[in-house]
Order: structure tokens, then sequence, then C-alpha cells
């Protein structure tokens, strides 16, 4: 294991870089994604313990397991070690790795098996009896009983049917994107029947309704002063506004795009309203203040005119008073 990604570097003279961009969890390019998810494996597989919930990885005394990870896994590429992409889609590959190991263990040592057989110890060195025991015991609730098959008719509701092999859909479009449309941009509508079209089979009967439904969208004349959609708008309609392959396949919805730049725009002009609003309280509250000032100051002022003419009047009675005072009798 290992062996084919060691003399791929060799090749290189270097390690195979590895960029993945900000909000995606894998990266873009087939070989980059194939060996990313291929070293990941591994590394699971071989030094990490395997515990019955993600929530585990989580705990503060297991930071140093998944430090481990990342470490064992971005010390064989070059990468932005540090970079929150990269740290984002190690723990997404760690959660999906742990959970496919869970799942085949079930498969093996657990679906099919009489209660009285199935194994009170862990069958592999990397779970510890404990976690075992209490995946078991999870495993026998008739509330994941339930949820299992829950989960096993909503999959066969599925109407389209991903046929992009072992590869995801953003390596599948950045492929196509090399080598079939080389210099054109393909639309929505392009990517959507490449990825549901199987090699063998074709177009499933929903595959080729969807696609009569999104031409016809794309083809159909539009009214004065109505806008054309763009075929992220007609895919997005066709599929369900809960669909995620636009999303799956590095496209945005501009129509989402859009509405979040008005509840944007509308959310600014709100706070820039508060702040203009502030501002003019701030000065009318100064106006008062300068007003309560001034109206204090011509208080005091009277109130020192008052008392300066009450002293003139009782130095004025004091004056006639000696005057008086000073004149003989007749």
């Amino acid at each position: 294991m290992g062996k084919q990604l060691e003399s791929l570097s060799r090749g290189l003279g270097m390690k195979i870089p590895i960029q993945i961009t900000e909000g995606s969890k894998r990266p873009e390019p087939p070989i980059q994604a194939a060996k990313f998810a291929s070293e990941g494996g591994i590394t699971l597989r071989q030094h990490i313990p395997i515990f019955h919930h993600w929530k585990e990885y989580k705990r503060k005394e297991n930071e140093p397991t998944i430090k481990n990870y990342i470490g064992k896994v971005t010390a064989q590429f070059t990468m932005e070690n540090d970079s929150k992409a990269m740290e984002v889609a190690c723990l997404d590959m760690l959660k999906v790795g742990q959970r496919q190991m869970r799942y085949r263990l079930k498969q093996k040592y657990f679906n099919g098996m009489p209660a009285n057989q199935v194994r009170t110890t862990s069958p592999i060195s990397s779970m510890s009896d404990e976690d075992w025991r209490k995946l078991v015991e999870k495993w026998s609730t008739p509330k994941h009983k339930d949820s299992c098959m829950k989960n096993k008719l909503n999959r066969e509701k599925v109407q389209y049917q991903q046929c992009t092999g072992s590869q995801s859909y953003i390596a599948k479009a950045y492929l196509l994107k090399q080598e079939k449309y080389k210099d054109a941009e393909p639309s929505a509508i392009d990517l959507f029947k490449d990825m549901h079209c199987s090699k063998k089979k074709g177009f499933s009967e929903n595959v080729k309704k969807a696609i009569v439904d999104m031409e016809a969208m794309v083809t159909t004349p539009v009214e004065d002063e109505q806008q054309q959609k763009s075929p992220m708008e007609v895919v997005s309609e066709v599929l369900g506004g809960s669909s995620l392959f636009l999303k799956n396949v590095g496209l945005q919805d501009n129509s989402k795009k859009s509405s979040t730049t008005t509840v944007s725009a509308m959310v600014q002009e709100l706070q820039n309203q508060l702040e203009f609003e502030r501002l003019e309280k701030d000065g009318l509250r100064e106006e008062v203040e300068t007003l309560k000032a001034q109206a204090q100051a011509s208080k005091e002022t009277m109130d020192n005119m008052k008392r300066s003419m009450e002293e003139n009047n009782s130095l004025l009675h004091q004056l006639l008073s000696f005057s008086r005072s000073q004149v003989p009798p007749s």
C-alpha cells in the first residue's frame, strides 16, 4: 500500500502537489483526488483507532488522534498544511472513512448472525472491545433497524443515479472540462448529461425526461421584459431546490447568489439607516446639551444681576440713612 504514490513522487522528483480550494472537500484534478483519498484510507486503517461514533474523535482527549491523522496524510504531499481548507478536507475524509469501516464490520460480523453468535470482542486491533460492544448494542436497537430500513427505501427513491464511477462529481467535472470541452465552458445541462450517462445503458428514463424538460425550458421563447433563464436556473428548477448537483459539480445557482446579494444589500442599507439615525440623535443630543448649558449660564447671569441690584439697593438705603442723620435740626 502506498507504493504507487511513492513511485509517482520519485518519477516527478517531488511530492505530488495538492490544491484544495476554499469551500471544497476534495482536490479537483482526478489524480490528486484519487491519491489523496487513497493515502487517507491507508493512514486510517494503519494508524487511527476506530471509535463507535464520530463525536468521540471531537473529544479533547482525542485531539492528538486528529492531529496525527492530518500530519501523516499531509506529509505525503506538497500542500498548505496550515490552511483551513486542508483541515476541513482531512476531517471529512476521516469521517467518511471511519463510517465506511464501521459499515464493513457490520456487514461481516453482525448482519445475518444469530444473536448468540455475535462477537463480544473487537474483530480488529484498531477498535477496542468497549467500542465494539457499544456498536453491537446500537445495531441491535429497534430504532437503528428502523433507521436503516428508511435509509434503504430513500436510496431506492433516487431518480438520477450518478454515473461517474469511483470519481466524485468535482473530479469528473474537472476531467470533462480538460478533455471533452477544452477551451469551451460546459453548461450545467451539459454536465448533468455527462454525469448521468451510463457507458452500458445510456440515460435512464428519469434522466431522459429531465433532459427534455431542461432543453424545453431553455428553448422556450420569453415574453417582453422577461429574462431568459440560465442553464443553472433551469437545472435547479427541474431537479428541485433540495438537489445538491450544482454544488457538487462546483457551480453556483445564480438565483441563489443574486438573492444572497439582495439580502446583503438590504442589511447594509438598514445598517446605514441606523447609523444615520444614531448620528442624528447624537447631533440633537449635543444641541440639547448646548441649550441647557446656555440656559444655565443665563440663569447664573440673571442671579448675579439680581444679587448686584440687591446689593446696590442696600447700599443706597444706607447712604440715604447716613445723609438724613447729618442734617441739623431747624
